[in-house]
């Protein structure tokens, strides 16, 4: 049975919950995701818990996606990727601003190969600001948010939320803003750069 997305094809460079928790609704959307994974592997394959071997986290995000590994630093990285990137429609990373482009991997770099290509990067405070180089959690994202002050009792001390719930909505919100972005595509023939922010979404 033929999907919505059937023919979109993903290279996904995320680890982590935002962005594989993205790339698993583009997938079951339809989506031909391609995974580009480190040497030795994506860091939820070795998360508990654990079913057979595997860890139930990658499982959940990972099911119906294609993997390869890459190793970035490889001198042979990059023309690698540049041949993939002509063949995709998005991009998606979840590195901290600036990991792309040291690898010679941002946006007007893969425009060059592919003009129409949409990339969207899912970082914890942006593409640009104060904090945008620093590492982010979805515990310090609920609480600069001020999601865990309002979590708990009146007058009791900030309660984390008990879930990832800042990596789901950020994910949630890149899957949407990537299916809008392919419309807009098929409308203009133009690409474009999403900007997801953790933080953002939370907020």
């Amino acid at each position: 049975m033929r999907k919505i997305l059937d023919g979109v094809r993903i290279l996904d460079f995320t680890d982590a919950l935002a962005g594989p928790f993205c790339t698993k609704y583009l997938t079951d959307c339809g989506c031909e995701v391609i995974s580009i994974e480190k040497p030795g592997g994506k860091m939820n394959r070795a998360i508990p818990f654990f079913f057979k071997g595997h860890g139930i986290e990658y499982i959940f995000n990972h099911c119906g996606k294609k993997s390869i590994v890459i190793d970035l630093k490889n001198n042979g990285a990059h023309e690698l990727i540049m041949k993939l990137a002509k063949a995709c429609d998005v991009i998606i990373e979840n590195f901290r601003p600036g990991v792309m482009k040291g690898f010679g991997l941002d946006y007007q770099t893969f425009k060059v190969v592919n003009p129409s290509i949409i990339m969207c990067s899912i970082s914890g405070w942006g593409q640009s600001g104060a904090k945008s180089e620093l590492m982010a959690a979805d515990v310090s994202v609920q609480a600069l948010s001020g999601m865990l002050d309002l979590t708990g009792e009146p007058d009791g001390p900030p309660i984390l939320v008990g879930f990832p719930v800042t990596d789901f909505l950020a994910g949630l919100n890149a899957f949407g803003a990537i299916c809008a972005a392919l419309y807009n595509r098929a409308v203009t023939g133009k690409g474009e750069y999403i900007d997801i922010s953790m933080l953002d979404c939370a907020i």
